[in-house]
């Protein structure tokens, strides 16, 4: 009976294991001012290095404020992670064709998804408690001072498979490490406006769990 007991705590050990492992990825957007752009970053609650940091594949959905004509938030200039290995140098790189304006779900919103298309994925190392930026993009139109949040994967839009528009909205993050699991996990930070005012860095509460060092 004790050997019973003892295996079924550490079947219960592992299957909690693998539930923490799973649990690692969260992202965060900002707006910086001085260059008028918009930066997507991820932080991961535990290391990923050599061949289990390779990303297989990954999403990022923001709701954008639903406007029109030359009030439209429209993204352009989207630039991936730049990584340099040696003398070698590899970009991540975003498809932002995937965008539906004022779905029945959220008529007040448009979600425009960013999809990571690197067709063999890429690698770099993921160092627990440090904010790496995935993207950045800029609005071709002029700032009206609404803010660009990160979807949360419980909201309509993207926990209805399909949703109102027949896509598949929402965040993911793929990993080598942790294989077949998606391990975006939760955003933290704030909305991100382009208002006259900088910028504000994540509030304490949220961030405090993390150690902010970003990697260029």
């Amino acid at each position: 009976m004790k050997n019973l007991t003892m295996s079924l705590l550490a079947i219960l050990f592992l299957l909690v294991g693998t539930g923490l492992a799973q649990a690692q990825i969260s992202y965060r957007v900002n707006y910086e001012l001085t260059t008028q752009t918009y930066r997507v970053y991820m932080t991961s609650s535990k290391s990923f290095t050599g061949t289990s940091a390779q990303i297989a594949t990954a999403q990022i959905t923001l709701l954008l404020p639903h406007n029109t004509g030359a009030n439209q938030f429209l993204v352009t200039n989207v630039q991936g992670k730049s990584v340099q290995k040696g003398t070698q140098t590899s970009q991540m790189f975003w498809d932002a064709s995937s965008r539906a304006d004022a779905p029945s779900e959220d008529p007040n919103s448009d979600f425009q998804s960013f999809g990571f298309t690197n067709t063999s994925g890429i690698r770099f190392d993921i160092l627990a408690g440090q904010e790496i930026e995935l993207l950045s993009f800029q609005n071709s139109n002029p700032c009206l001072g609404q803010p660009v949040r990160l979807i949360n994967n419980t909201e309509p839009f993207a926990a209805n498979v399909p949703n109102s528009t027949g896509t598949t909205a929402g965040n993911a993050f793929y990993i080598q490490g942790v294989r077949g699991s998606n391990v975006y996990t939760a955003n933290y930070g704030n909305a991100a406006s382009c208002s006259s005012q900088p910028a504000q860095p994540c509030p304490l509460s949220v961030c405090i769990k993390f150690t902010i060092k970003r990697l260029h």
